[in-house]
């Protein structure tokens, strides 16, 4: 996302507030020259000079000529919006200074400014010249130009999971579809409902193989070994332990044949990957308190993020490097991508209070940075370039939500901090799954809301 350039605007005196913090002087001044000074009731006290006698005696008041008395909209300034006086029975815009300025000068008094400084504003908004207008930071934000449905060749059934490398792979009912051209084709059946997908070449063959996770107690992992541009079922079927799961591909032993990674319960396990052959038996690597687990890099690298209660945990070659977050109370998302273009280890994780936040680890080994705090919880969340601006995105959306919130990578020294900008995309559907894929596919955003797949084009 470039940078927008900064425009220069002509001051507008129309605009300019005789009472703001910078001016406390000028009113002092110009305020002897606007006329004598009402009483809080508009009201004069005592007899009326021209009729020597008590105006309030019934018996000797004049009665009134007009029957029909004229309505008002206002007894006193407290009855008026602020920044509006009481004027002969109306509210009209407070004026210190009309009439004793010399000719030729054109200072109205106006409403309060809408801001006075950024923080009064929204997200992606700065305070300018009293008006909050989008950050030319952030520069145009992408939106929604064209979307469709995804046409399946598959039976009926709940759409469980998306996973995307060079196309998009959909979990529908006990079927895997690749979807090409908004058109989907069967290239796997597990025979039970699926609930997670990973791809990756996990025999050492360098063609990518094919993983899913099955409903079930526990769930079970089922492999499909890539053949050509097609997939080949296995023998291999392994047991979880725990109904929450999800899954990985990274290199934990360096050997150069991945291994599969998956999330079972409050466990992490390893099923190690075996050259020209299926995947070897599950070992536990870390026990009984996870409660969020995401892969870091590309399948050749060996570290892993995951959660612990309110603690973030780093796993590579080096060690483990841990965050203490107090202000947390349990973390149960965490989505990792190249936000800051820095190569450091971008972590973006929703818990309990703030919701969400990006946190960034320089090196291994090297302190965690929290570097934006995000006032929204998401359940919902997928990783990619939408602005083809070559920094990883996030898109987050409520479980059953039908709004999707895209926040955009930026170089981690920008000054609101990376992910500030951002842009939401009202759907009209209940969000489900998500996938951000980016501008070489044939949509940047795809949405389910659990039964129908619908892909959404992105302007750039």
């Amino acid at each position: 996302m470039g940078l927008g350039a900064m425009t220069t605007r002509a001051v507008d005196t129309s605009r300019w507030n005789l009472f703001g913090p910078t001016a406390w002087v000028v009113p002092v001044i110009l305020f002897t020259g606007c006329g004598p000074i009402i009483g809080g009731d508009g009201e004069s006290s005592g007899t009326d000079p021209t009729n020597p006698t008590d105006p309030t005696s019934p018996s000797e008041s004049s009665p009134s000529t007009d029957p029909t008395p004229t309505p008002v909209e206002c007894q006193n300034d407290s009855d008026c919006n602020y920044g509006y006086v009481c004027s002969g029975g109306f509210c009209e815009y407070e004026c210190y200074c009309c009439g004793s300025l010399p000719p030729g000068y054109d200072v109205r008094c106006s409403p309060p400014w809408e801001c006075y400084d950024d923080s009064e504003c929204a997200t992606g908004e700065i305070c300018d010249y009293g008006d909050c207008r989008p950050d030319p930071v952030c520069g145009i934000a992408p939106i929604v130009t064209s979307t469709f449905e995804i046409a399946f060749s598959g039976g009926a059934g709940e759409v469980g999971a998306l996973a995307f490398d060079t196309s998009l792979f959909v979990a529908r009912g006990a079927n895997v579809e690749r979807v090409d051209s908004g058109q989907g084709t069967v290239v796997a059946h597990a025979g039970a409902t699926i609930r997670a997908i990973a791809l990756g070449d996990v025999d050492g063959d360098t063609i990518r193989d094919l993983l899913v996770v099955t409903d079930g107690i526990g769930g079970e992992v089922r492999l499909w070994r890539g053949e050509g541009d097609g997939f080949t079922a296995t023998e291999f079927a392994q047991p979880l332990g725990g109904a929450t799961v999800e899954l990985g591909i990274g290199d934990r032993e360096g050997d150069g044949v991945p291994d599969v990674y998956a999330r079972s319960g409050g466990d992490i396990v390893v099923f190690p990957g075996v050259a020209e052959a299926p995947l070897g038996a599950a070992e536990i690597v870390v026990g009984g308190e996870v409660s969020a687990f995401a892969m870091v890099g590309p399948p050749t690298s060996d570290a892993f993020v995951y959660a612990a209660g309110p603690l973030l945990r780093l796993v590579d070659a080096a060690g483990v490097v841990d965050l203490a977050l107090a202000e947390s109370s349990s973390l149960s998302r965490i989505a990792v991508g190249g936000f800051t273009g820095t190569g450091a280890v971008d972590v973006f994780a929703h818990g309990g209070s703030p919701p969400s936040f990006l946190a960034v680890v320089d090196a291994p080994g090297a302190p965690w940075v929290i570097s934006t705090f995000i006032d929204q919880a998401w359940d919902a969340v997928a990783v990619g370039d939408a602005n083809a601006d070559g920094l990883a995105d996030v898109a987050v959306a409520q479980q059953g939500g039908t709004v999707v919130d895209l926040r955009f990578g930026a170089p981690a020294d920008t000054p609101q901090g990376p992910l500030h900008c951002e842009s939401t995309v009202e759907l009209g559907l209940s969000v489900r799954h998500l996938a951000l894929i980016g501008h070489d596919a044939d949509a940047d955003l795809i949405v389910s809301d659990g039964v129908g797949v619908y892909g959404y084009r992105l302007s750039p």
